[in-house]
């Protein structure tokens, strides 16, 4: 029994060498394959340009910063 955990664990560990994407596309030696050109990663949406946008928050951020600084030039509610 102790030999079938040690072998079970050892597997499991062996598939940890290894970086995984979730898409094709996140790895950066694949830009050039076909996989990762359009119009073939258009369909998917898992263009490079796709995988690595901006984020939301990143083009809320000064809108934010606007209204947070509006409302402090407002002074304390009374």
């Amino acid at each position: 029994m102790k030999h079938l955990v040690i072998g079970a664990v050892a597997i499991m560990l062996a598939g940890c060498q290894h970086e995984q994407y979730r898409y094709p596309c996140q790895n950066s030696e694949n830009w050039k394959k076909e996989i990762c050109q359009k119009p073939l990663c258009e369909v998917s949406r898992t263009c490079p340009e796709h995988i690595f946008q901006e984020s939301s928050m990143d083009k809320l951020s000064p809108i934010i910063q606007n209204v947070q600084s509006q409302n402090a030039s407002k002074g304390v509610c009374k």
